[in-house]
């Protein structure tokens, strides 16, 4: 089976996705200078620390190799979010993505949530299309970070 729940050693190989969809995808649509300073070093430790914690990390493997994940987390009891999903660019637009989120949001609703919610940013529209083909709906809005209050997040949910 391609999905997994992660090990330590996938740590450096979640870093590198993450990096590289941010810097690939998100820079763009942020201000300069807000992703400054992310390397797929300290990722690498944020990665062992998640996954030393037990969180919910799934990734998704092509022949041995890690190439995307989804990362969820339990919001409350009845609602979970899908944190931070990423497939590098070579295995986008191959249904990993949909396999990806489709495991997540079983595993939250494992862990006794009944409703989803995930964001992205508001001008990623590869990922928003994505989102509104899986029957999310757009709840609002909401500002990225205090760094840069003038870009938004689009707020997918799926109500239980």
């Amino acid at each position: 089976m391609p999905i997994r729940k992660t090990e330590e050693r996938d740590a450096p190989a979640l870093a590198f996705i993450q990096v590289n969809s941010i810097l690939t995808h998100f820079s763009p649509l942020v201000p300069a200078g807000i992703f400054d300073g992310l390397t797929v070093e300290e990722q690498t430790l944020d990665w062992q620390q998640f996954i030393q914690e037990n969180r919910l990390i799934l990734v998704f493997e092509d022949q041995d190799r890690v190439v995307g994940y989804a990362y969820g987390k339990v919001l409350d009891g009845q609602w979970g979010e899908v944190v931070s999903m990423h497939v590098l660019p070579e295995f986008q637009n191959q249904g990993i993505g949909k396999q990806l989120f489709a495991a997540a949001t079983e595993a939250l609703k494992g862990l006794g949530c009944s409703s989803i919610r995930l964001t992205t940013l508001e001008h990623n529209i590869g990922a928003r299309r994505l989102y509104e083909k899986l029957s999310g709906a757009l709840s609002g809005f909401v500002a990225f970070s205090d760094d840069a209050p003038e870009v938004r997040e689009a707020v997918y949910v799926w109500p239980g």
